[in-house]
């Protein structure tokens, strides 16, 4: 797939995007890959943020498919928690959500000191067909409504509001 293909869809995504109501902006020169990100404002203080791209594969690899990538930031930093205890809620989540599954950002894109959790999301979509736009705005609802429920069970963690096995207890009357 090249730049200019993937740039293309980029564009049309993020003009879906905006007609349901998000900021886009797509990232073409400061990036490896035409990247689109997304927010929406849902307090005076507060955006959900999602980012999109495309798997760079080989054409032998992906002759029919492309895969897209949806990755929902939680802006929460997590270095204060066991890494332990982040990892034991991580998986149970991941257990029970149906959309993509929650992953810590690698070493090389946190800043020092720093850990932040996401929810990434692959659909493999037929090669030569934009995104279906019912299936990204499903998609993007999921997402926004896991990164939510991760991020109050989170924020109980780190405020002492809650134990971890009172969060992991908690977590199937969430979903």
């Amino acid at each position: 797939m090249t730049r200019t293909k993937m740039r293309k869809d980029m564009e049309a995504l993020a003009d879906f995007l905006e007609d349901i109501g998000w900021d886009t902006q797509v990232l073409i020169e400061s990036v490896s890959i035409p990247t689109l990100t997304a927010s929406l404002a849902l307090d005076e203080d507060y955006d959900e943020l999602l980012v999109f791209n495309y798997i760079p594969m080989k054409k032998e690899d992906a002759e029919f498919t492309k895969l897209l990538q949806i990755y929902g930031r939680i802006p929460l930093d997590l270095h204060t928690l066991p890494l332990e205890d982040v990892h034991l809620l991580m998986n149970r989540m991941n257990l029970l959500t149906t959309f993509g599954h929650f992953v810590l950002m690698p070493e090389e894109e946190k800043e020092e000191g720093e850990t932040y959790m996401g929810l990434r999301c692959v659909l493999g979509i037929p090669m030569e067909e934009l995104p279906d736009e019912g299936v990204i705005g499903e998609t993007v609802l999921h997402i926004t409504h896991y990164c939510q429920i991760m991020e109050s069970l989170l924020l109980g963690l780190l405020t002492g509001e809650s134990t971890l096995a009172e969060t992991l207890a908690s977590i199937e009357s969430r979903l």
